[in-house]
């Protein structure tokens, strides 16, 4: 019995994936310049949004395929639009639902006390 190996060929990253990578590149940069007291690195933003130095780097040079939640990431930190960024991958959202990615990310980082209370909050509001 043999056993047949599926070769998945990875996608090169398309123009659109470029467009976005390219406007990213030029939000990080101003964001290093408008904060030089700051050691903002790529591993400092990978930290921020979830990803390894070498991952933060791929997507920046345009090497990689932007999926929705690394965009939401990347826009999150350098306080971007998704819509702007890539309007072919954020069409599929809507402003609500960007806001509760980000809403959800803040409440995990608060600390207990901070997250206790919101939940009380939201049981009265129910």
């Amino acid at each position: 019995m043999s056993v047949e190996k599926k070769v998945i060929k990875r996608t090169e990253p398309s123009e659109a994936d470029k467009r976005a990578a390219s406007i990213i590149r030029a939000a990080w940069e101003k964001m290093k310049k408008d904060n030089p007291d700051q050691k903002l690195t790529q591993s400092w933003l990978g930290e921020k949004i979830g990803m390894t130095q070498g991952g933060v780097g791929h997507y920046l040079n345009g090497n990689r395929i932007f999926g929705l939640d690394a965009l939401l990431a990347f826009c999150r930190v350098l306080k971007l639009s998704p819509m702007e960024v890539y309007p072919e991958i954020a069409s599929g959202i809507d402003t609500a639902d960007a806001m509760t990615v980000e809403y959800i990310e803040l409440y995990k980082k608060a600390p207990k006390e901070i997250r206790e209370a919101v939940l009380v909050l939201l049981r009265r509001s129910e």
